[in-house]
């Protein structure tokens, strides 16, 4: 892939005549390490730009750019992402409360289910006189594991 260096350029001079005009332009153009691009591309031009009447010329240090292949084309930049509107953030927040809901039903169900489960034995009646008898073993254990 050659080395392409995009400038942007801005309006130097304009004359106007009866039929057009002449618009010069200048793009900067700073070496890295004195490493000449392949390719340079001036991006920003208008639409309306007659081809055949594009001009190039270097300033400067010459011995460094030569231009020697000049093509017009059309370039359509990439659109960056755009952040959701208002609306659509909005349904996504709802969308991701409702997920939240229905997690949260789902295990409210799943404990409820698991409650019925457990046999809970009536307390044994206690007797005059006695020690009151134990409680059953089995179902405490269940409801405290349960929680």
């Amino acid at each position: 892939m050659p080395n392409i260096i995009q400038l942007a350029s801005k309006i130097d001079k304009v004359k106007v005549y009866a039929a057009g005009a002449t618009v010069s332009r200048i793009a900067d153009l700073h070496l890295e390490n004195g490493e000449t691009p392949e390719q340079i591309e001036i991006s920003g031009l208008p639409l309306a730009l007659d081809d055949s009447s594009v001009r190039v010329q270097v300033a400067g240090n010459a011995n460094l750019v030569i231009p020697t292949d000049i093509r017009i084309s059309l370039a359509v930049p990439s659109h960056p992402e755009l952040p959701n509107s208002p609306a659509e953030e909005q349904l996504h927040q709802a969308k991701a409360e409702v997920r939240r809901i229905q997690e949260t039903i789902a295990l409210i169900d799943n404990e409820i289910s698991v409650l019925k489960q457990l046999h809970v034995p009536n307390q044994p009646k206690a007797e005059p006189g006695k020690a009151p008898p134990p409680s059953p073993l089995a179902a405490r254990l269940a409801i405290a594991n349960f929680q």
